[in-house]
Formats: C-alpha cells, sequence, structure tokens
C-alpha cells in the first residue's frame, strides 16, 4: 500500500515510525481463562500506542489491515521479540505462561517471520509451544499457497496456530480443512449476544463441535458477564477471555494473577 493512499495518512505513517523509536509502543496482556475451572491458561498480547496528543490508542485506531509494507514489518517484529521476551521474563522468575500474538496479515506471506520467530525462541530460550501465532481467516485468503508455506514452517517449528475472528469470514470449513490450527477463536460479535439471539448460540454450539471433532480447541472473544461465561460452559467450549475476567493489563498485574496461590 502507498502510505498516502488515504487509508493511512502519511502523516500518521511518520508518527507510528518515530512512535516505534520513541519507545511509544507497548503491549498490554490479557488472560485466557479454563472456561470450567476458572484457572488462567494464558494471554493474549495486544498492542498499544501511547500517542503524545492523542492518548493511549487501541489498534483500529491505527492499523488498517493493508498498512504499508515496512511498516507492517517493523510492527510485527517488535510485537513478536516483546511477547516473546516478557514471556522468558516470566518463565525465568518461576511463572509458566504462554502467549498469543496477532500476525500483520501481509507477514503471513514473508518467508522471514519463521525464520524470525525460531530466533527469537532461541535468543529468549522460550519453548516454541508457549506462543501462539493468531491469524484471521480474511489474512489467510492474500495468497493462500504463500501462507500455507508460512504455517507450514511454523509448525514445524511447534509452535501454536490460532485461527482468530471465526466465522466472520466466507471459506471457514475450507481453511480449517486446508490449514491444521491448534486452536479457533469464536468472535466476540457472535459471543456478546448469545444469550438473547438463538442463531448466535448455534453459531457457538456448532463451532465448538466442529472444532473438537478435528482435534482444535476453542476460545470464545469478548466474554462480558458471569451468565454468558457459563452458556460457554454448557456449549463445551474450552477457553475464554474479555472485560468480565480481566481487561487488557501490564505485566506486574498478570504475574500476580499467574503466582501459586
Amino acid at each position: 500500500m502507498a502510505l498516502s493512499d488515504g487509508t493511512v495518512s502519511l502523516q500518521m505513517a511518520m508518527d507510528l515510525l518515530e512512535g516505534l523509536e520513541q519507545e511509544a509502543l507497548f503491549l498490554a496482556y490479557q488472560p485466557v481463562y479454563e472456561v470450567r475451572t476458572g484457572r488462567p491458561r494464558g494471554v493474549e498480547a495486544l498492542l498499544r500506542w501511547r500517542h503524545e496528543s492523542r492518548g493511549v490508542l487501541l489498534p483500529g485506531a491505527f492499523l488498517p489491515p493493508d498498512l504499508g509494507t515496512g511498516i507492517g514489518a517493523a510492527i510485527t517484529d517488535f510485537v513478536l521479540q516483546e511477547a516473546i521476551a516478557q514471556c522468558s521474563v516470566w518463565r525465568h522468575s518461576g511463572l509458566d505462561i504462554t502467549v498469543a500474538v496477532n500476525v500483520w496479515p501481509a507477514g503471513l506471506t514473508d518467508d522471514v517471520v519463521p525464520e524470525r520467530v525460531a530466533d527469537l525462541l532461541r535468543r529468549y530460550d522460550v519453548p516454541a509451544d508457549h506462543l501462539t501465532i493468531e491469524v484471521t481467516e480474511q489474512a489467510c485468503n492474500i495468497d493462500p499457497a504463500a501462507v500455507r508455506e508460512t504455517f507450514t514452517a511454523l509448525a514445524r517449528i511447534g509452535v501454536r496456530l490460532s485461527l482468530d475472528d471465526f466465522g466472520l469470514g466466507d471459506s471457514s470449513l475450507s481453511r480449517l480443512q486446508q490449514l491444521h490450527f491448534d486452536e479457533l477463536k469464536i468472535d466476540r460479535s457472535f459471543v456478546k449476544n448469545a444469550l438473547t439471539e438463538p442463531t448466535d448460540r448455534n453459531i457457538i454450539e456448532f463451532s465448538t463441535q466442529l472444532a473438537h471433532s478435528l482435534g482444535i480447541q476453542v476460545v470464545a472473544e469478548g466474554v462480558e458477564s458471569e451468565t454468558v461465561l457459563e452458556l460457554l460452559a454448557d456449549l463445551d467450549v474450552d477457553f475464554a477471555q474479555g472485560f468480565h475476567m480481566q481487561r487488557p493489563t501490564a505485566p506486574a498485574s498478570i504475574a500476580s494473577l499467574f503466582a501459586p496461590a
């Protein structure tokens, strides 16, 4: 994408690069909990930008899907390094916490990404299965053949793969058949209305049954009440995350959540 094509302004792109250089970008971490036991299972790393004039920004305010190649690659590298480094800090303090990260869509066609992931895991002494790469179905459609090669390389390393925003794309079933995901994340748009909309409830139930039949674990996003959590347990969903349990927070707070009682 050309930086001045209207999707993201040239000024925003320049500010974003400056934000990277000045360490204004940071990660917050949201725990993922086992639905039936209530125990924290791991965390998702979520990018934030402490903008000098606009305050703390969420990715939707500055990361369009077709972000320029150079900036997208730089941000992907930043997120991977920060998340894996933090995972290492937790591990060496005695906390066994897995971490999931979202990869910039075009990064799925970049054959450098698996090499970079393997290098970071070695450098920070983090087991490959402690890292989950989350991708959306829309991202998988960029270049299916190249994406398959990248996924194969990541799976060979031992990294876990998660299909994010499940149910929003056009070919979810075919993606589950073609690519070997370890995890499926049901989009929050279905979860938030599951108590009042039978169709949304049925989508969660069907998706969970389908995933389990393929040996895939299921995470529900956007859980905002205890009654929704109870429904997810009835539907046999494995894991959940959302404001009801914990908002995204700093690494120190995550450490206290996972500390032995």
